[in-house]
C-alpha cells in the first residue's frame, strides 16, 4: 500500500516486505511518532531514510544502501519510534532554519554571521544599505579587510577575537571605511555563537555609535553637521573631515585628509581623555570658536576639532566691550561731578552759616532793646533766619554724607527715651502747628549712633507735622523697629520710591527743598540699615527703621 506523501505529513520513510507492517505501525501512539508513510524505494523530505528489516543482515544491507538507520521487526519498535521523532525534530529544525535565515537576511540593522575564522557567512540587507557593499561582495572576506581603514591596530582586532573566546561577547567602538571612502564611528557587539557547547562560528550587531549611545563620537558630529569639523589622532594625520573644511581651511575636503595639523598651519588645544577645550582664533580673516573633544575609540586616541563662525558674534561683543568702556567713563564722570557736586554744597554751607550764624545773633541782640513795630519785623527776620539755617545744615549733612565723611558709633540706645527726648524738643512746633505727638512702644534697647538716630526720627517727625491731618503723630519702637506714624494724605504707589531722593517734592505748598527724606535714608544706610514706608492715599502714612536688638544685659 502507498499513502499519500506531503510536505508537512511525512517524519519518516519505511521500506520492507513483511505484510501487516503498515497497520501495526498505524497503532503507535499518533502523539510520540506521527504519521507514517510506507513507499517502496524513493527517499523524502531531504533523504531522511528509516529502514524496517527482518534481519540484521537485511539491516546491514539496508544502511549500505543509503537507510539511515535499520531497525529489526518487532523487536526494534521502541527504537522506530525514537527514530521517528529524531527525523521529526530534524523536520522541524530544518524548518525553523529557513524562518530565521529569512528574517536575519531582510533585517534592516547591519549583522554579520561569521565561522570561527572570523569570514563572513552571511549578511543582512541592512549591512548592505550601510556599508554600501552587497551581499556576493562581502561573503567570503573578512571585516578586517573590508573596513580597516588604517585606523586600528592589528593588536586591537585580535583583542576582539581574544574578548569573545573568554567571555562570549564584546562591545564597543570602531572606526572603518565605507565603501565611498567616507569615516564610520561604529557601536559594534560581537559575541559567538556554540552548538553543544562548542563554538561554531560568531555574529556581529553594528550601528552608527550615535543613534544608541549619547555623548557617543557620532552624535557629536552629527549634533554639529552644519559647522566645519575634522577627526584626527592625537599626533596624528586627519582621518576625516566635513565637506564644509574649506570654508575654515582655504582648501578642499580631499587635500585635508591624510595631512597633519602643522601641514595646514593649524594649532589646537589637546584637552585631556573625556574632555574638550574651547577657545576663540582668527583664521583666514574670520573668528572661528574652536571646540576640540578627546576620545577613545577603540584603541585609537582621538581628537574632533569642530569650528565655529563667531565673526558676527565677535565683532558685536568688540562694539558692546567699547560701549561699555564708554558708559564707564561716563559712569566715572558722572560720580566725579557728584562728588564735585558734594564738595560744592559742602563749602557753600560752610560759607552761608557763618553770616547766617550773624545775623541771627544780631537780630537776638535788637530784640532785647526793640519796641513796638520793631519787635515784629526782628521776630520775622529770626524765623526766617532760623529756617534758612535749617535749610543750610541739611544741604550740609546730605552732602557729607554723599562725601563719606560721616562718622559712626554704634553702642547700646535707650530708644524710648531717645524718642522722649525728640518729642520733648518738637512739642512747641507741634503745638504751634496745631498738631499732637504721641509716643507709643515698649521701650527696647537698639544697637545704633544715638545722634544719627535722633536725626533720623527728629527729620522724620518734621516731615510728618508738616502732612498730619487732622493732626495726630505717633512715634514709636517695639521690637527693634523705630516707627513714626501720620493720618495725612498719604503717598501714593508711583511715589513711593521717589521721596527718598533729594530735591523731589510732590506737593506745591512745600516749603523746605526735599532733603529731609534723602537725608533720613542715607543716614540710615550709615547705620547698615534702610527707612521703610507704608502707605495708602488718604490714610497717613508709616515710616520704619529696623535695627538690632541690644543685649538686655
Amino acid at each position: 500500500m502507498v499513502a499519500a506523501v506531503t510536505a508537512d505529513s511525512i517524519v519518516a520513510v519505511v521500506r520492507t516486505r513483511r505484510p501487516g507492517v503498515e497497520e501495526a505501525l498505524a497503532g503507535l501512539p499518533r502523539t510520540r511518532c506521527g504519521r507514517f508513510v510506507v513507499l517502496s524505494d524513493e527517499p523524502v523530505s531531504d533523504g531522511v531514510w528509516v529502514a524496517l528489516v527482518d534481519s540484521d543482515a537485511e539491516g546491514d544491507a539496508a544502511v549500505e544502501a543509503g537507510a539511515h538507520d535499520a531497525l529489526v521487526w518487532p523487536a526494534d519498535k521502541a527504537r522506530l519510534g525514537r527514530a521517528v521523532r529524531a527525523a521529526q525534530r530534524a523536520a522541524g529544525l530544518r524548518a525553523d532554519l529557513e524562518r530565521y535565515r529569512t528574517v536575519f537576511r531582510e533585517s534592516p540593522s547591519w549583522q554579520e554571521v561569521l565561522d570561527t575564522d572570523i569570514v563572513l557567512l552571511d549578511v543582512s540587507e541592512g549591512f548592505e544599505e550601510a556599508t554600501g557593499r552587497d551581499r556576493d561582495a562581502a561573503v567570503g572576506n573578512t571585516p578586517r579587510s573590508l573596513f580597516r581603514g588604517g585606523t586600528h591596530s592589528p593588536a586591537f582586532y585580535d583583542g576582539i577575537v581574544s574578548a569573545v573566546a573568554t567571555t562570549g561577547r564584546w562591545r564597543g567602538d570602531m572606526l572603518g571605511r565605507r565603501s565611498d571612502g567616507s569615516l564610520g564611528v561604529l557601536d559594534s557587539q560581537i559575541g559567538k555563537v556554540e552548538l553543544w557547547d562548542v563554538p561554531i562560528g560568531q555574529y556581529a550587531i553594528k550601528r552608527e555609535a550615535g543613534e544608541t549611545r549619547a555623548g557617543g563620537l557620532q552624535t557629536w558630529v552629527d549634533e554639529r553637521a552644519g559647522c566645519p569639523w575634522m577627526v584626527l589622532p592625537v599626533d596624528g594625520a586627519v582621518l576625516e573631515a566635513s565637506s564644509h573644511i574649506h570654508q575654515v581651511l582655504g582648501v578642499p575636503r580631499q587635500v585635508v585628509l591624510g595631512r597633519d595639523l602643522s601641514a595646514l598651519g593649524l594649532r589646537v588645544d589637546v584637552p585631556a581623555l573625556d574632555a574638550s577645550v574651547v577657545t576663540d582664533r582668527w583664521i583666514g580673516g574670520r573668528a572661528w570658536e574652536v571646540d576640540v573633544a578627546r576620545r577613545l575609540v577603540g584603541d585609537l586616541d582621538v581628537l574632533h576639532v569642530v569650528f565655529t563662525d563667531i565673526t558676527t558674534r565677535k565683532a558685536e561683543a568688540e562694539r558692546l566691550d567699547a560701549l561699555a568702556h564708554a558708559l564707564a567713563a561716563a559712569r566715572d564722570q558722572a560720580l566725579a561731578a557728584d562728588r564735585s557736586k558734594s564738595a560744592f554744597l559742602a563749602a557753600m554751607s560752610h560759607e552761608l552759616r557763618t553770616p547766617l550764624n550773624a545775623i541771627l545773633g544780631y537780630t537776638e541782640l535788637l530784640l532785647e532793646d526793640a519796641q513796638g513795630s520793631d519787635v515784629v519785623d526782628l521776630e520775622r527776620i529770626a524765623t526766617s533766619g532760623r529756617h534758612l539755617l535749617g535749610l543750610v545744615d541739611e544741604v550740609l549733612d546730605l552732602a557729607r554724607v554723599e562725601a563719606g565723611v560721616v562718622e559712626c558709633r554704634l553702642e547700646p540706645v535707650d530708644v524710648g527715651a531717645l524718642l522722649q527726648q525728640v518729642v520733648e524738643g518738637m512739642a512747641i512746633r507741634a503745638r504751634e502747628a496745631g498738631k499732637r505727638l504721641v509716643v507709643r512702644g515698649d521701650g527696647c534697647r537698639v544697637i545704633a549712633d544715638p545722634e544719627r538716630l535722633r536725626q533720623i526720627v527728629a527729620n522724620l517727625v518734621t516731615n510728618a507735622l508738616r502732612y498730619a491731618d487732622p493732626g495726630t503723630v505717633t512715634v514709636g519702637c517695639v521690637d527693634g523697629t523705630v516707627f513714626v506714624e501720620d493720618e495725612g494724605p498719604g503717598i501714593d504707589a508711583e511715589h513711593q520710591r521717589a521721596i527718598f531722593e533729594p530735591f523731589r517734592r510732590f506737593h506745591d505748598d512745600d516749603q523746605g527743598m526735599g532733603l529731609g527724606l534723602a537725608l533720613c535714608q542715607r543716614l540710615a544706610r550709615v547705620l547698615g540699615t534702610e527707612v521703610g514706608v507704608v502707605s495708602e492715599a488718604g490714610k497717613g502714612s508709616r515710616f520704619t527703621l529696623r535695627l538690632p536688638v541690644a543685649d538686655a544685659r
